[in-house]
C-alpha cells in the first residue's frame, strides 16, 4: 500500500482548514483507493471506512482532529497537546478518572489500545476494539464523541495535568531533541512552526486555565475538522450508520478561526549562518545545509511521480556522501543527504557530523558536494542503483498490502487524510510509480533535484561545543571561499559485486524434527548449527529473522569493562573483509533486508528480516559475518563515537541512567551490568575487540530461528548452503558467575542533566520459576500494581507522566527475577514518589486485588492473545528463536490463553503477598546534580 512506501520516504502535504473540506481525491486525477467508503454528514463530519481482515475480530478507530501545534497563538503554545491530554481526565459520560477503566474492562489496554498524539498540523485519538460486537463498536465511537465535544476541561483536572505535562516535556528532553528545536527556530524565527515539539513552554503550561484550553478546544474541535476511521472487522454501511448517529448531532460551538499565518516559507536570497553550542559530551559537531518550500497543495500523478525522482536523486547523493564519509573517516563522522515533506513545508537537507576541530573540511564538503550535484547531476550507474531500490520498495509495498494489519491500516488511513494525499491502493500506486521508476534518467533527476533546492539560499545550521570567537562569520567566510572553488564531475564508481556467495560444500542434516501443535521445524546441522524454523501466513512477503551465539556480556574480559558496546555499531561500520560498509550499502540497494547484532547478558543476539527475495541474500551475509568479518582500524572513531554519543544521551537521561545503574547494583557491582565509561570506549583499539569477539565469531554455539512468508524446504537448502558451511561451533569457556542480590538498602544517583528531570525505580525479587503459569501470573500482577500506580500518581496527585511495571528474569540465572517499577517525576518529588509507591505495593501486598482490577489487567491480555498468536515477531521472540536450547519457552504459546482465562484475582493476590510486602522493595533514584 502506498503508506508504506511514502513513509519509507517521508511524505506528508498541507490541509487547508476554517471552511468545507473536500477528499483528496476529489481534487486529484489520482484513482480512489476502492476498498475505502468515504461520507460526509451534513454538520460536516466525514468518515472514511475499510474493511481488512487482518487481525480477526479487531477494529481500529481513529478520530483526526485537523487542528495542531500550528493553530496556537502565542499565548496558547502548547494547548493543542494539553487539550489532548485532557480529553483522558473528564468527559461527560466519563468523569474524573474513569474513562481508562471502562475501556480496560472491555478489553483496551492503557497504551497499546488506547493512546493519542498531537502533531504539527492534527491530532489524533486511537482506540483499538477487540471483539468488535455491535455493543462495543458504539462504545468505541461513543468514546470518540466524547473527545470531540464532550471533555469537561475541570479547572483541577487542568491544574493536576499541567503538572503531568511537564514531567513529560523533561522526560522527552535529549540533546539531539533540542538541537532539532535550536534548528526549527533557526529556520522559523517567529510563528506557529517554532516548537516542534507542541509541549508549548513552561511558562504557557503552568498559567493555562481551564477557560482559556475551552477556547482552543471549541474553536478548533468543529465538525469540519473531524474525521472517523474505522478499519477492521466491519460491514462498511452498518459502520457508517453507527458514525451518523455518534457524531450526527455533533455542533459547532465557536466561531471557526482565521487561516493561520504561517510565515514566509521561503529562502533568503543571501547565505545565513546559525549557530547553537552544545554540550555533547561525544565532543561531535553537526553542520547543516537546508532548502524549505511550501508544500504543494494538491497531490496528482505528476506530483507523485515527481516525489519519486526526488527520492532516486536523494538517494544517489547519500551513497556519493557515503563513500566520501568513508574515504575521509578521519575528518567525517557522519555524512548524508534527505528530503522531506512534511505537514507545511518541504525541505532539502544535507547533514555532516565531524569533530568541532574539523569544522572547515565539514563546510566545504557541504558546499561543494550539493554544487557538485546541481551542477554535474549524476551518473547512469548511480541512478540505475536508485532504481533499484525504488522498485523493491513498490514492490514490497503491493504485496505487504495482502496481510496489512489494520491499526497500521488505520494509521496511514488517517494520516494520508491529514496531510491531503490520496489513498492510494498498492496495486494502483505501483501501476503509477513503476512507469516513472523504469523510464527515469539522470537528466530528469537531476532537473527534480534541483527544483528541490529552490529559488534562494540554503541556509547553513551548525551545533556543538565550538570555541570560536566568531563561528557564524567564520563559518560563512569558509562556505564562501569555497564556493569559488571548481568542483568536478563525479567519476563512475566501479561495479560491485558480492563476494559471499559460495561457503563450501552445503552442512548436512544430523537432526531434524517437526513440533506438530506449533508447526515448528526444528534442524542441526553436523557442525552444530541449530536452526528452527515456523511458516506462517501473517505478513505476506516478510521473514523475521533472530538468533543467539557465543557468550554475551557474560564472557567480557574483566580487565576489558565496556568491550561489548563495540559489537553493536562495529559490525555495522567495519562491514566485512571483502567488502567495507559503503560497498555493502551499494548492493543493498535493490534488498530490502537488514541486519544487526547485539549484546545480551548471555549471548549475543542476531536480528534480521527481509523480504522473500532477499532472504538468501541475508543468509549469505550471516554466514559472511562469522567467516569474513572487518576489522578496520580507520573505521575505529566512527565506533567510538557512536558509542560515546549514545552513552552521553543515556547519562542525561534519568530514566535510561538509572536503568543501567540498577542492573549494576544488583549484581554487586559486576562490571558486565554496569555502563561502559566514555574512557574506556576511546583506550580501546579494533585489537582489543577482534581479540574478544572473533573466536566467538568462529566457534560459539549459534541457534537461529526464521519466521515468516517462505518455503520451508527452500529456507532449509538456503540454510545448509550458507549457516550449515560454517566451521564447527564448539562450547566455549564457562563465563565467570554472576550473583544476584535479593535486596539492598535504598540507593540514591545523581546524574549530569541539564533538565530537570528525576527517575524512581522499585525493584521486588520474584520467586525462582516455577513454570509458564506462574510467569503469566506475575506479567498481570505487574499490570494490576501499574494500574494502581497510574491511578494514584497520576491520575490523583499529577506527579508522574507515566508509570511501568514489567517481569525481568536473567538470562545467566534462571533462577533469579525481579518485578520492576519505574516512573519519572520532578527531581524534588523522588523521596515522596518512591515512598508512595512502596506503599501502593505493600497495600496491594496485604489486601490483594480486587476482583474489578483484576479483569482490568485480565481482559487486555486474554483478548489481544489471539492477535499474540497471529505475530511473527511474538512467535519469534517467544518460541522459535530457541527452540532448541530452551525448549521450556514451548510452553508459552500453548499455554497462553488456558492461563489467562484460568486465572483468578486469588492467584495474583497470593503473588503480591509474596513478592510486594514494602520490606522486600529496593529502591532506587536518580536526579540531577544541580536543578536548573
Amino acid at each position: 500500500m502506498r503508506w508504506i512506501f511514502w513513509w519509507a520516504l517521508g511524505c506528508a502535504a498541507l490541509s487547508a482548514h476554517g471552511q468545507p473540506r473536500p477528499w483528496p481525491h476529489e481534487v486529484s486525477d489520482l484513482p480512489v483507493n476502492p476498498a475505502v467508503t468515504w461520507g460526509r454528514l451534513d454538520n460536516g463530519v466525514r468518515y472514511a471506512v475499510a474493511p481488512n481482515a487482518e487481525p480477526a475480530e479487531r477494529v481500529s478507530l481513529r478520530l483526526l482532529v485537523l487542528a495542531g501545534s500550528m493553530h496556537e497563538n502565542e499565548r496558547q503554545r502548547g494547548y493543542a497537546h494539553f487539550v489532548e491530554h485532557l480529553a483522558f481526565d473528564g468527559t461527560r459520560l466519563y468523569p474524573g478518572q474513569t474513562l481508562h477503566a471502562t475501556l480496560q474492562q472491555t478489553g483496551l489496554a492503557r497504551g497499546p489500545d488506547v493512546n493519542a498524539h498531537t502533531h504539527t498540523d492534527r491530532t489524533i485519538y486511537r482506540l483499538d476494539l477487540p471483539q468488535p460486537t455491535p455493543e462495543r463498536l458504539r462504545l468505541g465511537l461513543g468514546v470518540l464523541r466524547e473527545f470531540a465535544d464532550g471533555m469537561m476541561l475541570d479547572p483541577a483536572e487542568v491544574a493536576r495535568e499541567s503538572n503531568v505535562i511537564l514531567i513529560e516535556k523533561r522526560a522527552r528532553d535529549s540533546h539531539s531533541q533540542r538541537a532539532h528545536a535550536a534548528f526549527m527556530r533557526f529556520l522559523f524565527p517567529a510563528g506557529p512552526l517554532t516548537d516542534p515539539s507542541a509541549f508549548g513552554t513552561e511558562e504557557s503550561i503552568r498559567t493555562a486555565t481551564a477557560a482559556e484550553l475551552r477556547r482552543f478546544y471549541e474553536t478548533w474541535y468543529r465538525p469540519e475538522n473531524l474525521v472517523v476511521v474505522a478499519v477492521g472487522a466491519i460491514e462498511p454501511a452498518a459502520v457508517a450508520r453507527e458514525i451518523a448517529t455518534a457524531f450526527g448531532s455533533l455542533p459547532a460551538r465557536a466561531e471557526a478561526a482565521p487561516v493561520v499565518n504561517l510565515g514566509p516559507l521561503t529562502n533568503p536570497d543571501a547565505l545565513v549562518v546559525g549557530v547553537e553550542p552544545s554540550t555533547d559530551a561525544a565532543g561531535a559537531a553537526s553542520f547543516l545545509l537546508a532548502s524549505i518550500a511550501p508544500v504543494l497543495p494538491v497531490d496528482t500523478r505528476a506530483s507523485v511521480q515527481e516525489m519519486l525522482l526526488r527520492t532516486m536523486a536523494f538517494d544517489a547523493l547519500n551513497r556519493r556522501l557515503d563513500l566520501l564519509q568513508r574515504r575521509e573517516s578521519a575528518l567525517l563522522l557522519h555524512a548524508s543527504a534527505s528530503y522531506s515533506s512534511g505537514p507545511v513545508f518541504q525541505q532539502a537537507l544535507l547533514r555532516i557530523d565531524t569533530s568541532p576541530r574539523e569544522w572547515r573540511a565539514a563546510v566545504e564538503r557541504l558546499e561543494q558536494e550539493r554544487r557538485r550535484a546541481l551542477l554535474h547531476g549524476f551518473t547512469p550507474a548511480e541512478i540505475e542503483l536508485s532504481r533499484e531500490r525504488a522498485r523493491a520498495l513498490l514492490q514490497h509495498a503491493a504485496t505487504a498490502e495482502r496481510t496489512l494489519l489494520s491499526e497500521p491500516y488505520a494509521d496511514a488511513l488517517a494520516e494520508s487524510i491529514a496531510a491531503h494525499r490520496v489513498f492510494l491502493a498498492g496495486v494502483e500506486l505501483e501501476q503509477i510509480a513503476l512507469s516513472a521508476v523504469e523510464r527515469a534518467t539522470p537528466e530528469e533527476c537531476l532537473e527534480v533535484f534541483r527544483h528541490a533546492w529552490g529559488p534562494g539560499h540554503p541556509r547553513l545550521f551548525a551545533s556543538g561545543p565550538f570555541t570560536l570567537a566568531r563561528p557564524a562569520e567564520q563559518f560563512a567566510a569558509v562556505f564562501r571561499r569555497s564556493a569559488q572553488t571548481p568542483v568536478k564531475a563525479p567519476r563512475p564508481a566501479a561495479p560491485v559485486h558480492f563476494a559471499y556467495t559460495d561457503f563450501g560444500r552445503p552442512g548436512k542434516i544430523v537432526a531434524r524434527d517437526h513440533v506438530g501443535d506449533l508447526d515448528l521445524h526444528r534442524i542441526r546441522f553436523a557442525n552444530g548449527v541449530r536452526l528452527n524454523l515456523k511458516s506462517t501466513p501473517f505478513e505476506a512477503g516478510r521473514i523475521v529473522y533472530g538468533g543467539r551465539f557465543g557468550t554475551g556480556a557474560a564472557g567480557e574480559p574483566g580487565r576489558l569493562p565496556g568491550l561489548r558496546a563495540f559489537v553493536e555499531h562495529g559490525v555495522t561500520v567495519f562491514g566485512l573483509g571483502r567488502h567495507d560498509q559503503h560497498a555493502l550499502r551499494q548492493l543493498a540497494a535493490g534488498q530490502l533486508s537488514s541486519l544487526s547484532i547485539t549484546t545480551g547478558e548471555e549471548a549475543f543476539y542476531i536480528a534480521g528480516v527481509s523480504d522473500r527475495a532477499g532472504a538468501e541474500r541475508l543468509l549469505q551475509l550471516l554466514a559472511a559475518q562469522f567467516t569474513d568479518p572487518g576489522w578496520r582500524a580507520s573505521d575505529l572513531p566512527v565506533v567510538q563515537q557512536r558509542i560515546v554519543a549514545q552513552l552521553d544521551e543515556t547519562l542525561r537521561n534519568a530514566g535510561n541512567y538509572l536503568t543501567a545503574r540498577r542492573q549494576e547494583l544488583l549484581t554487586g557491582g559486576d562490571s558486565r551490568y554496569r555502563l561502559p565509561r566514555p574512557g574506556e570506549v576511546l583506550r580501546y583499539t579494533v585489537r582489543d575487540f577482534r581479540r574478544w569477539f572473533e573466536p566467538q565469531l568462529q566457534h560459539a554455539p549459534l541457534e537461529i530461528g526464521i519466521v515468516g512468508d517462505f518455503d520451508v524446504e527452500a529456507m532449509v537448502q538456503l540454510a545448509s548452503r550458507t549457516l550449515g558451511c560454517l566451521p564447527r561451533r564448539e562450547p566455549g569457556p564457562v563465563p565467570r558467575p554472576v550473583r544476584f542480590l535479593p535486596q539492598l538498602p535504598p540507593t540514591h544517583e545523581t546524574i549530569p542533566a541539564t533538565v530537570r528531570q528525576a527517575a524512581v525505580q522499585l525493584a521486588w525479587s520474584v520467586p525462582a520459576p516455577r513454570g509458564v503459569r506462574v510467569e503469566h501470573h506475575l506479567e498481570l500482577l505487574a499490570d494490576v500494581l501499574r494500574n494502581r500506580l497510574m491511578q494514584e500518581i497520576r491520575g490523583e496527585l499529577g506527579a508522574t507522566y507515566a508509570a511501568s511495571c514489567q517481569l525481568w528474569r536473567s538470562d545467566v540465572r534462571r533462577d533469579t527475577g525481579y518485578l520492576i517499577a519505574a516512573l519519572v517525576c520532578e527531581p524534588a518529588d523522588v523521596a515522596r514518589i518512591a515512598e508512595t509507591t512502596r506503599r501502593i505495593a505493600d497495600r496491594l501486598a496485604r489486601d490483594g486485588a480486587t476482583a474489578e482490577e483484576f479483569e482490568r489487567a485480565r481482559q487486555p491480555r486474554l483478548l489481544d492473545a489471539p492477535v499474540q498468536l497471529r505475530s511473527n515477531g511474538y512467535w519469534l521472540g517467544m518460541a522459535v528463536a530457541a527452540a532448541q536450547s530452551q525448549t521450556e519457552e514451548l510452553e508459552r504459546p500453548r499455554q497462553r490463553v488456558l492461563d489467562l482465562e484460568q486465572a483468578t484475582a486469588s492467584d495474583i493476590s497470593a503473588l503480591a503477598a509474596e513478592v510486594l510486602p514494602a520490606e522486600r522493595a529496593s529502591v532506587f533514584t536518580a536526579a540531577p546534580e544541580k536543578t536548573p
